[in-house]
């Protein structure tokens, strides 16, 4: 934003003058590279630093932090998309990235009772959140190298597709959903399998190392509707009660010209978490798109888990990591195809087919160090 607003200023001031326009355009220029100097992942918006900060240092580590030239020694409680969360003399706080001039490590603690009382009951959380943010990051290394994969494969059904006409077509892209559903279901061995959409805002990042929030606002009702019942619920497709081709096809509930979000998150409902949950009262009701949740429950089963604030749905259940959909699909097809609405939600399906199915087994979570 604040980017913006400066090349809108520079551009007002050029328009007075030319030859401010001439001195102000290359001070833009070396701004950019200026902010530019430390590469940054196109998707995820990390810089190569922090992604080496992130798969390097371990919670637990005592590290020296180099900052305004100043070195000081902290405990690492975590090291995340932002930057690290440390602890010195009881305080716990978090450094930006760009804030951290160098970070070393000193020592790696080899038993429990050497990290701080503040750490260790969060200890396995943030090692499980850590495996979960590098998983992430190599997701989204794999989702182009994915596209390109099978971008041939696709834009030749997409053109023989084109040979059907009406409800056929729209069948057989139906029906290619349902195999691929069918396929993940035996994989994952699950009798029903959710999946979440971004409705609400949010990207991918932001549902990594955590879950998905429950909210007494998820309904989109409840923003119109005054009388709407707030209950504590997380939404999504069932793939008992909805196709593949629904689930991807689907349009926004506020607005019709718009996918359901740009973010999807393949869960099974059949999880040890869940069948916890409905055995001990922590889900109050079921339907085909939503779980309405005892929010007691989940509060007292963040604390045992040590979980940093309640979760709906944890990371734990996710089949994979968090997906980016319908976005720019032709152009990541590397075709001038114009893909009608069908074509690009069977796109997807060849995406996350390849995604689920014949991708590396996933990052396991990492292995308590002490």
């Amino acid at each position: 934003m604040k980017l913006r607003l400066y090349f809108t200023f520079v551009l007002l001031v050029g328009l007075a003058s030319p030859s401010v326009a001439a001195f102000a355009g290359w001070g833009c220029v070396f701004d950019f590279i200026r902010l530019s100097k430390e590469p940054k992942s196109i998707l995820s918006g990390l810089s190569e630093k922090g992604r080496q900060r992130l798969e390097v240092f371990v919670p637990g580590d005592e590290v020296s932090l180099k900052i305004k030239g100043v070195s000081k020694n902290y405990r690492l409680h975590e090291m995340n998309f932002d930057g690290a969360v440390v602890e010195s003399d009881g305080v716990v706080a978090p450094i930006r990235h760009h804030a951290i001039e160098e970070i070393v490590l000193i020592s790696r603690p080899t038993q429990l009772d050497s990290v701080s009382e503040l750490l260790a009951p969060r200890l396995s959380f943030y090692l499980a959140a850590r495996t979960g943010r590098i998983e992430y990051l190599r997701s989204l290394d794999q989702e182009q190298q994915v596209w390109s994969e099978i971008a041939s494969a696709v834009v030749a059904e997409i053109e023989d597709l084109r040979k059907l006409r009406g409800a056929n077509k729209t069948q057989r892209i139906v029906d290619t959903g349902q195999e691929i559903a069918q396929q993940i279901a035996a994989k994952f061995q699950s009798s029903k399998i959710g999946f979440h959409y971004n409705l609400h805002g949010g990207s991918g990042r932001d549902y990594v190392g955590t879950g998905i929030r429950g909210s007494v606002t998820a309904d989109i009702s409840t923003h119109t509707d005054p009388w709407a019942a707030r209950r504590y619920q997380t939404y999504f497709f069932n793939s008992l009660d909805h196709t593949l081709f629904e689930v991807l096809n689907s349009r926004h509930p506020g607005n019709p010209w718009m996918r359901m979000g740009s973010t999807l998150i393949i869960f099974r409902l059949d999880s040890d978490f869940f069948n916890l949950a409905a055995s001990e009262g922590g889900i109050l009701d079921s339907q085909s798109v939503y779980l309405h949740f005892n929010q007691g429950w989940l509060n007292r089963h963040a604390k045992a888990m040590g979980l940093p604030y309640t979760v709906a749905v944890p990371a734990t259940e996710y089949l994979a990591s968090p997906l980016n959909v319908f976005r720019k699909t032709a152009a990541k097809l590397g075709s001038s195809l114009w893909l009608s609405r069908e074509e690009e939600t069977l796109a997807h399906m060849r995406f996350i087919e390849a995604m689920l199915l014949a991708r590396p087994q996933a990052l396991q979570p990492t292995s308590d160090p002490f």
